[in-house]
């Protein structure tokens, strides 16, 4: 469904907002209150590596793995797991976030291993030139460790690192790595509202013609309670825009091109009285093209 004419007046209203958010503007006497998003790559690992982190162990037979963990009761996604076979293996892993706007931000990170004392690890976490030292009690047990007020310059940067010596046999898991910037109710809103005008537009310029039809139904649907929710965002929270937002994005992931063919059903009968070297010869291209747009081979 196209996008609809918004009013004149909501349109001014927004597009303040958004100024406002771009400009870091800050309103006299506002509490600082939300965060803004996560600025750090990959740093819950759910793409299913380490990408975007930069890790280092002085013993070549330590290793990091990042996986999941049935079993794992309190984190059912990915995390990644560091261990030690021998005694003091220097351990690194950092990531830096540059190009940031001035204000104050919060780095976190969620920690489980072995129980560590001075003799099986000495590890710190650290961000913008703060550390703190941090610690693993038992499986399964995970602890959030949070540094907070790290004041950025504009256009500055922040190294958000955990680093320390591991001992014989040590092992922890780490997972939802955060740097985010500390923002008013208002300032969180309006970012949200920018960005899901942003996506807005770019859903209403896709073509039907490209996507199959039932997901693109389904994406109609959902940028029609998207454009609902913006058209009224000064009386929506942030929450119901976000969600908006993260439904309508889910809806545009799901999309399925429409030259893709599965489950086609096509069956081509044999035909009868051909001699049994009628089809011999082949050309090697002409079979590899036609395996890989899904045609079946089959001898009967």
């Amino acid at each position: 469904m196209k996008g609809k004419l918004w009013k004149k007046a909501a349109s001014l209203v927004l597009a303040a907002l958004v100024a406002v958010t771009s400009q870091d503007f800050s309103w006299a006497g506002m509490t600082v209150s939300a965060a803004s998003a996560n600025l750090l790559t990959n740093g819950d690992f759910e793409a299913g590596n380490t990408d975007g982190w930069t890790i280092t162990l002085s013993d070549t037979n330590a290793t990091t793995n990042v996986k999941t963990n049935p079993g794992m009761t309190n984190n059912a996604t990915y995390f990644c797991n560091v261990w030690a076979p021998n005694a003091d293996t220097v351990f690194s892993m950092s990531q830096e976030v540059t190009g940031l706007t001035a204000g104050t931000y919060t780095a976190t990170v969620d920690m489980d291993g072995a129980p560590s004392s001075e003799a099986t690890a000495e590890l710190n976490f650290s961000a913008g030139g703060q550390s703190i030292t941090v610690s693993t009690t038992a499986w399964n047990t995970w602890d959030t460790f949070t540094i907070e007020n790290i004041t950025v310059e504009e256009s500055g940067s922040v190294t958000v690192a955990l680093t320390g010596t591991l001992g014989a046999g040590y092992w922890m898991d780490v997972d939802n790595f955060t740097l985010t910037k500390n923002v008013s109710e208002e300032e969180d809103k309006a970012e949200k509202v920018a960005a899901l005008n942003t996506l807005i537009t770019e859903c209403s310029a896709l073509l039907e013609e490209n996507y199959t039809q039932e997901t693109w139904s389904a994406l109609q649907a959902e940028l029609t309670e998207a454009q609902a929710v913006y058209d009224d965002a000064a009386g929506k929270t942030a929450a119901e825009i976000e969600a908006a937002y993260n439904e309508l994005q889910t809806a545009k992931n799901n999309l399925v091109d429409a030259s893709v063919v599965t489950d086609a059903d096509i069956f081509v009968k044999k035909i009868k009285g051909l001699s049994p070297d009628f089809i011999k010869g082949v050309d090697v291209s002409s079979y590899v093209s036609l395996r890989d747009s899904g045609v079946v081979f089959r001898d009967w």
